[in-house]
């Protein structure tokens, strides 16, 4: 297991979503709950010497990225969306989901169907390279 799998196991708790009393991220399968170790300095260190089995990706290069991509490149969609959940808590990049992007007002169905298709990313602010 690598340093970013191992960080995000003891840093970032995956939970059901239904408990709106919880402040986590909400990543749509899911939502991440931030432990009080996550560090974001770390996290970003570990984002950037991750190498990934199919290539590489920088995820503070300002671009779009989606759990997908994300997941291919840690082998992992579960853990691309707790590393998208974690960052976004820390405040390494900002979420992108279908409530993010068309408003909270969207049905569930709608939501479920536009995250099956990737429409669950990270985007960092480019100024974040330096980081």
């Amino acid at each position: 297991m690598s340093l970013i799998h191992e960080y995000l196991q003891a840093n970032a708790v995956c939970m059901e979503r239904g408990n709106a009393d919880i402040a986590a991220v909400d990543v749509v399968f899911f939502k991440v709950l931030k432990k009080d170790t996550a560090d974001a300095a770390q996290l970003a260190v570990l984002v950037r010497e991750h190498s990934g089995a199919y290539g590489d990706i920088d995820l503070f290069d300002g671009k779009e990225h989606s759990y997908i991509n994300i997941g291919a490149w840690l082998g992992s969609q579960q853990d691309a969306l707790a590393l998208i959940g974690l960052g976004t808590s820390l405040g390494l990049w900002q979420l992108l989901s279908p409530k993010t992007v068309l408003g909270p007002d969207i049905d569930e169905s709608t939501e479920r169907l536009l995250a099956g298709k990737g429409l669950v990313s990270m985007q960092a602010p480019a100024a974040s390279a330096k980081i």
